[in-house]
C-alpha cells in the first residue's frame, strides 16, 4: 500500500496527488492512527505530520488534500511542474494536475463541490495556463478555442474533445498523397491554415494526414540557447569583473518602517532573502537608514524582492541618464527591416554589479526583525538602471561587440540570414560571460524570423502586438473602480500607435478616472471598453521605416470635434497603397477647444510634424496632407486678426513647420503640402445605384439537396516562404465534379489568397451561368466580409477605422452577374443569387 501512495524523489506535489487519486485513495477509509502508520508518503515533514491529524475516519484522499493545504496555506505556493508538455496525453495529465490544485483549496465543508478531479470545471484561468504550457504544435489551435456555453466544461469533457480534435503526430512526411479537401463526421470548429501548420496525425484506420504547410522552410540552425556557458539555474547571479562601484550617497538619513505587504508574498520573499544572503548579494547590517520591502509579483507568478526607495530617491543627488529612450530604440529597430533576430537577457544584471562598502548602509531594509543591506546594485533605486546600462555598454564596447541594440540588460541583434545573426549572438554572449555576467539558457532566443523584444513582437521590421497580449486584453473584464480603469488604460495605452483615434475612443474611460468625478460605469464607458478591445484585436502591424528618394512619406492630419488626429504612411514605387508607420491622436487641451477651425487644422499639422520627425527624421521629405491647406499660413508675415491661439503658440507652430519646410533644395523642399483625399475619402468608382448588399444564409453542405450540391464550391488560400519571398496559392474545389482550379503567385499573404479563391469561384459560376452559388470557406475574415461588412464598407468609402480595406486594395473582385444578397451561415456557408438587373462594374483599387 505504501508504494501506491508514496511520492517519488523529486516529484512535484501536484503531480503526486493525481497518482494517489488514480490508485483509489478516495476509497481507502482510515482513522487518524491508521493513516499515521503508513509512514512518510509525501517525503515532506510538514505534510506527513498533518496526515492523520484528525481522529475520525476519513478517506486517504481527503486527508492528503487537507494536509497539503495546511502545509501550503496559499495557492500560489503550490507550483505545477514547469516547462511545456510534449504529447496530448501529458497535456491532459497537466490539466488534471491543475484541477487537483483547485481541489486542494476547496472549502472542505462544501459537499456540492466535485470529489473527482475529472469532474472539476475547467475555468478560464486554468485553460489559459494549459494553453501557455502547450507546445507550438498545439498552442495556436488551442488559443482560438472558447466555451460556447456560460458554464465551463469539466476537465473530462475537455480531455474528450481534445482527443477527438488532435491525434498522435507523425514525424515522417514521406510518400504523402495530396487531397484538395478532407471532410469528417464532426465540425467542432473551423481552423484556418495558420492554426494547422506542421499538424500531422494518424487516423483510426492508420492513414497519415498533414494539414496546411510549414510557414517557414529554413535550414537547420543551431539555436543560441545551445551554446556552452549558459546556466540552467533559474536564480543564477553573476559577478561583474570591475571595481566596486562608488554611487551617490543620500544627503540625509532616511528611516522608514516596514508597512504591511501581500500575505501571499511572505513565504516566497523569505526564501528569496535566504537565497540572496547565501549568494552574497545581501548581508546583515546595522544602519540608521531603513526602507520598506515592496514585493513585486512577476507575470509568471514568481516574486521579485524590491525595496521601496521613494524616500531615499528624494534625497539622492542626480546623475546624467544614459538609458536610451525606448521609443527611439523601437524606431531604430523598425528601420533595420531585418529578416532574422536574436535576443539575449542578462540574468539578475543588477545583482551582478558590486557596490563599494561605504555606499551600502543607505540601502538597508528590515525583514522579520533582522536588518539587511545590499552588497550589489539594488532594484528600485533611482540610478540603478543608469549604472547597469552603462556598465553593460562598456563591457560590450570593450569586447568590440557587433552591431546591436541594448536597453539596460536586454540586447537584440539582427541580420539578413540566420547564420549572420547566430555569429553576432555568439560573439555578444562570449563578451558578456567573460565580463562576469550570467545568462540563463531560457533567456536566449533565436535566431528566428519573429521574436519578442521590449514587449513587442518583431517580424521583418514590423512592430506588432504579441498574441498573448491581445488575448490578455480581449479576456479582460470591465473595471469596477478607478484603479482598475487606470490599470486597463495603462495596458492598452502602450499600443496606442497601432490604433487610429485611440484618444477619442478611450476618452469616456479617462473621464471616470478623474479625481473630481465619481466612478460611474455607464453606456459610454461600456461601448468604449468593448471598442478599444476590438481595436486591439484587429490592430495593424507598423511597418519599418524605409529611406530613399523614391519613398514618399505622407502625413495625414485632421482636426476632429474632440481633438486632432494624424497618421504617417510610406509608399514606394509599385505599391498600390501606403504602409502605416504610426497612428496618433489626443484630445483638445485647455483653450484649444476654442480655436478657430483653421487653427485646429494647424495644431493637428504641428503635432503630426513633431511625431513624424521622431519616426523618419527631418532629413526626409514629408508630404503633408491636411484636411485644409495650412502651409500657406505658416509663411505669412503676420498672425490673422481672428486668431484665438496666443502669439507664442503661433510662433511655435511657424518655427517648427517652416524650419523643416526650408530643409533641402528648392526643387525638393523638406515639407510639401499635397491636396489629396484622405484614405477614408477615396471613391472606388462604384455608382450610387450599385449598392452592395449582403450574402444569404446557406445550410451546411451535407444539408443541401442533390439538385443544389452541383452549385457548391469550397475555397482555400495559403502562403509560404520560398527563398526570400512569400508565395501564395488559391484553390477552389467542386465536391460533385471532384475537380479543382488553382492560382498562385508571389508577394502576398494568405488573406490575399483567400480572397483570390473567392474570385476563382465567382469566375466559375459566371462562366457556366449558374443560377445559384454556394460558397464554403474556412476563412473567418472572408466569411464575415461577405456576411455583413461589404455594405458597411461601401457606406464608409471602403474604409475600416480610417484604414483602406485590404480586400479592396489588394485584389480586384469582379461580381459579374452575381450580387451579394444577405447573411452568412454558421460553418462559413455563403449563398449568392444572380442579379435581375445589369451587373455592377468591377471594384477597382485606388
Amino acid at each position: 500500500m505504501w508504494k501506491d501512495f508514496s511520492r517519488l524523489p523529486g516529484e512535484h506535489i501536484i503531480t503526486w496527488l493525481p497518482c494517489c487519486w488514480d490508485n483509489r485513495a478516495s476509497s481507502l477509509e482510515l482513522e487518524g492512527r491508521e493513516a499515521k502508520q503508513l509512514g512518510s508518503l509525501s517525503r515532506e515533514g510538514g505534510i506527513d505530520k498533518a496526515i492523520g491529524k484528525k481522529a475520525q475516519a476519513l478517506s486517504l484522499w481527503r486527508q492528503l488534500l487537507s494536509s497539503v493545504r495546511e502545509r501550503y496555506p496559499f495557492s500560489k505556493d503550490v507550483v505545477c511542474r514547469p516547462g511545456k508538455w510534449t504529447t496530448m496525453e501529458r497535456g491532459i495529465q497537466y490539466l488534471r494536475e491543475l484541477a487537483v490544485r483547485e481541489m486542494v483549496y476547496y472549502d472542505p465543508d462544501n459537499t456540492q463541490l466535485p470529489a473527482d478531479p475529472d469532474e472539476v470545471q475547467c475555468t478560464q484561468p486554468m485553460w489559459r495556463k494549459f494553453v501557455r504550457s502547450a507546445p507550438s504544435l498545439y498552442a495556436n489551435s488551442l488559443a482560438v478555442i472558447d466555451w460556447k456555453s456560460e458554464e465551463a466544461p469539466t476537465v473530462d469533457e475537455v480531455a474528450g474533445n481534445m482527443k477527438r480534435a488532435f491525434f498522435p503526430p507523425s514525424l515522417t512526411g514521406n510518400d504523402w498523397e495530396k487531397h484538395p479537401i478532407v471532410t469528417g463526421p464532426e465540425d467542432l470548429c473551423i481552423l484556418g491554415i495558420d492554426y494547422l501548420r506542421k499538424g500531422y496525425f494518424k487516423d483510426p484506420k492508420g492513414y497519415r494526414w498533414a494539414f496546411g504547410i510549414a510557414a517557414l522552410e529554413a535550414e537547420k540552425i543551431e539555436p543560441l540557447s545551445s551554446l556552452p556557458g549558459l546556466s540552467e539555474d533559474p536564480s543564477v547571479v553573476g559577478l561583474l569583473r570591475v571595481e566596486e562601484q562608488q554611487v551617490p550617497i543620500a544627503t540625509t538619513t532616511v528611516h522608514r518602517r516596514q508597512y504591511r505587504t501581500n500575505r501571499d508574498s511572505l513565504v516566497p520573499i523569505h526564501e528569496l532573502i535566504r537565497q540572496l544572503e547565501g549568494q552574497g548579494v545581501i548581508s546583515r547590517t546595522h544602519s540608521p537608514f531603513n526602507s520598506p520591502i515592496w514585493p513585486v509579483q512577476k507575470s509568471s507568478g514568481e516574486w521579485r524582492l524590491t525595496v521601496d526607495y521613494h524616500g531615499l530617491n528624494e534625497v539622492t543627488l542626480p546623475m546624467s541618464a544614459a538609458v536610451p529612450d525606448m521609443l527611439e530604440l523601437q524606431y531604430e529597430l523598425k528601420s533595420k527591416a531585418a529578416k532574422w533576430y536574436a535576443t539575449i537577457d542578462i540574468a539578475n544584471a543588477f545583482f551582478s554589479i558590486p557596490l563599494a562598502a561605504e555606499c551600502r548602509p543607505q540601502f538597508a531594509f528590515t525583514w522579520r526583525g533582522v536588518q539587511y543591506t545590499w552588497n550589489r546594485l539594488p532594484q528600485g533605486w533611482k540610478h540603478s538602471h543608469t549604472i547597469c546600462h552603462g556598465l553593460i555598454q562598456t563591457a560590450l564596447e570593450k569586447g568590440e561587440a557587433p552591431e546591436h541594440l541594448q536597453y539596460i540588460d536586454d540586447i537584440i541583434v539582427w541580420g539578413n540570414s540566420a547564420e549572420e545573426v547566430s555569429e553576432k549572438g555568439k560573439k555578444i554572449i562570449q563578451i558578456l560571460l567573460q565580463a562576469g555576467f550570467a545568462i540563463k539558457r531560457s533567456k536566449v532566443k533565436g535566431p528566428a524570423q519573429e521574436i519578442q523584444f521590449l514587449g513587442i513582437r518583431w517580424h521583418d521590421g514590423r512592430r506588432q502586438i504579441p498574441m498573448d497580449i491581445i488575448n490578455k486584453i480581449a479576456a479582460m473584464s470591465p473595471p469596477t473602480n478607478k484603479k482598475e480603469t487606470q490599470a486597463f488604460l495603462g495596458v492598452v495605452g502602450f499600443w496606442r500607435m497601432h490604433i487610429p483615434n485611440y484618444s477619442l475612443i478611450v476618452s469616456p474611460l479617462y473621464h471616470v478616472t478623474w479625481k473630481k468625478n465619481d466612478f460611474k460605469w455607464g453606456p459610454e464607458q461600456r461601448q468604449a471598453f468593448e471598442q478599444i478591445k476590438e481595436e486591439i484585436v484587429h490592430a495593424v502591424a507598423l511597418r519599418p521605416v524605409r529611406a530613399g528618394p523614391d519613398v514618399k512619406n505622407v502625413l495625414y492630419t485632421a482636426a476632429g470635434e474632440n481633438g486632432p488626429t494624424w497618421s504617417l504612411w510610406q509608399k514606394a514605387p509599385g505599391e498600390t497603397r501606403g504602409r502605416p508607420l504610426g497612428f496618433w491622436s489626443r484630445g483638445y487641451r485647455g483653450s484649444e477647444a476654442r480655436y478657430t477651425p483653421m487653427e485646429k487644422e494647424i495644431l493637428a499639422a504641428y503635432e503630426g510634424v513633431r511625431a513624424a520627425s521622431e519616426v523618419i527624421g527631418t532629413e526626409a521629405q514629408l508630404l503633408l496632407a491636411p484636411r485644409l491647406p495650412v502651409l500657406g499660413w505658416m509663411f505669412k508675415e503676420r498672425v490673422p486678426s481672428t486668431h484665438h491661439a496666443t502669439d507664442a503658440t503661433w510662433s511655435k507652430w511657424v518655427a517648427l513647420i517652416t524650419q523643416w519646410a526650408r530643409i533641402g533644395s528648392p526643387n525638393r523642399p523638406g515639407i510639401l503640402e499635397v491636396i489629396t483625399d484622405w484614405p477614408e475619402g477615396k471613391d472606388f468608382g462604384m455608382s450610387p445605384e450599385e449598392e452592395v448588399t449582403r450574402a444569404e444564409e446557406a445550410p451546411p453542405y451535407n444539408k443541401l439537396t442533390e439538385d443544389e450540391k452541383p452549385y457548391a464550391l469550397f475555397t482555400d488560400g495559403s502562403c509560404r516562404i520560398v527563398g526570400k519571398h512569400w508565395r501564395w496559392k488559391a484553390a477552389v474545389w467542386s465536391p460533385t465534379r471532384r475537380v479543382a482550379e488553382a492560382a498562385e503567385g508571389e508577394g502576398e499573404l494568405s488573406q490575399f489568397a483567400e480572397v483570390k479563391a473567392i474570385q476563382l469561384a465567382l469566375d466559375i459560376a459566371e462562366r457556366e451561368k449558374w443560377p445559384t452559388l454556394y460558397l464554403y470557406t474556412d476563412s473567418w475574415m472572408v466569411a464575415n466580409a461577405l456576411w455583413g461588412w461589404l455594405q458597411q464598407w461601401k457606406q464608409s468609402n471602403w474604409q475600416c477605422r480610417g484604414k483602406p480595406i485590404w480586400a479592396v486594395t489588394k485584389v480586384t473582385i469582379t461580381f459579374h452577374a452575381f450580387e451579394l444578397k444577405d447573411v452568412i451561415a454558421s460553418r462559413s456557408a455563403i449563398k449568392l443569387l444572380p442579379l435581375t438587373r445589369k451587373p455592377a462594374r468591377n471594384m477597382t483599387p485606388f
